[in-house]
């Protein structure tokens, strides 16, 4: 009966070793036009920024990022999930203040499901290696201030105050009780604005390029609150995002 039992364990681990030779690992791709590192004062801000070929919106699947962090030579460890993420934004920005200053650290992003043809695609972005010191600036700029808004006819007008400096390009964050969480409206750096169509069939994913600090739009009073935030660029570098602003659809024309 014991022979028989080691007989029965040795065909089945024959038969796991073989169905995980035959399993074809995942496909590697290059997701990332860029990933930077920037190093602040007790905390460091990880960026990165996709590829036309990751942002493609086919088969209803939607890529996310996992990002991992070592302390000096040690063991990779995950810090934080973005994602899922619908529509794909073209750029990711977070920022790690559960860091120490003199310490150094290395990250690096895992993108996972962002080749939308085949689910089993995944890449990685160059290890990054910071060392977040006292004294330095905060490297993510501040956010747009006084987010408000005026109302006439079918149109919402959002208005705000920049950061110093900018790159006359933001990103318009759409929120209703719709959808699970904050939708992004976004253009790259050196595209072209589309309109924007918050009510629309797809929920507006049509990116949108803001040269001002005022957006005006349609929208349906429709009586639902939508929440909307704003965010920045200053060199290149994601803003940290503006208060939410409330807004409920029910005004009169």
């Amino acid at each position: 009966m014991i022979r028989n039992l080691r007989l029965q364990v040795c065909v089945a681990l024959i038969l796991l070793l073989g169905a995980i030779t035959c399993t074809p690992p995942p496909e590697q791709i290059q997701p990332f036009l860029w990933v930077k590192s920037l190093e602040g004062n007790g905390r460091v801000t990880i960026q990165f920024w996709l590829t036309e070929e990751t942002l493609l919106a086919q088969g209803n699947r939607y890529g996310h990022f996992k990002l991992l962090r070592a302390e000096g030579v040690g063991k990779f460890e995950e810090v934080a999930e973005l994602g899922p993420i619908n529509p794909l934004r073209a750029t990711w920005c977070w920022t790690d203040s559960s860091v120490t200053n003199g310490k150094s650290y290395r990250y690096f992003v895992h993108a996972i499901f962002a080749v939308f043809e085949n689910p089993d695609a995944e890449g990685f972005s160059d290890t990054l290696l910071v060392t977040p010191r006292t004294g330095l600036a905060d490297p993510r700029p501040q956010p747009p201030e006084d987010l408000t808004y005026k109302l006439f006819a079918d149109t919402v007008t959002l208005q705000w105050i920049p950061p110093p400096l900018h790159d006359s390009l933001y990103y318009l964050l759409y929120y209703s009780p719709a959808i699970q969480g904050f939708t992004a409206y976004e253009e790259s750096l050196d595209g072209v604005g589309h309109e924007w169509d918050p009510t629309g069939g797809d929920l507006g994913v049509h990116p949108v390029r803001l040269d001002s600090a005022t957006y005006t739009f349609y929208c349906d009073r429709d009586g639902q609150t939508r929440s909307y935030r704003i965010i920045a660029f200053v060199d290149s570098i994601m803003s940290y995002p503006s208060e939410i602003l409330e807004i409920e659809h029910t005004w009169q024309p």
